[in-house]
């Protein structure tokens, strides 16, 4: 996209993979960008047991947030369905993170696995060049168009009947 964000690819991807007809086995689904890197063994095991049969939201130590905030996470296939995605509505690219772990909290299932290493190699974290595909999704426009959209989502009827529905 023009953008060069991975929101609208995301929630493409995982709409297509919402249909039962062709994919009946997917009851969970995860969301980790390009320069994230599983460091744990069976990693995808210890989301799919911290998650069970719950509607919910699980992630790891990413070795730069921490519990502070899911930068890579599972969720499980009903919010997939409700959202529509696995982010927030107009969503370009940022604040994936801050979206999920509210939305945990709201929901009251967000399951933080201190255990389970995945991790980003961000440039932030001196573990990657700032590059021009960085530089791109990170302008202070998207920051700023972002921010505002998830603000607005976040006091919305349509946030609050998701919240409600699901808790």
């Amino acid at each position: 996209n023009k953008t060069g964000g991975c929101a609208k690819s995301l929630n493409t991807g995982a709409v297509i993979l919402l249909d039962v007809t062709k994919y009946p086995l997917y009851d969970y689904f995860v969301f980790m960008g390009d320069d994230h890197l599983p460091r744990t063994q069976g990693w995808d095991k210890a989301f799919i047991q911290a998650l069970g049969q719950n509607t919910g939201i699980v992630y790891g130590d990413d070795l730069l947030q921490g519990n502070n905030l899911p930068t890579a996470f599972g969720m499980s296939r009903d919010l997939v369905e409700a959202l529509q995605g696995m982010t927030f509505p107009g969503c370009v690219h940022l604040f994936f993170d801050n979206f999920v772990k509210q939305l945990g909290l709201d929901l009251e299932y967000l399951k933080y696995l201190p255990d389970v290493i995945i991790e980003h190699l961000h440039p932030i974290a001196g573990k990657a060049e700032m590059d021009e595909g960085y530089a791109r999704v990170n302008q202070p426009k998207w920051y700023e168009q972002d921010l505002l959209t998830l603000q607005r989502y976040f006091t919305s009827a349509e946030y609050a009947e998701l919240v409600r529905k699901y808790r």
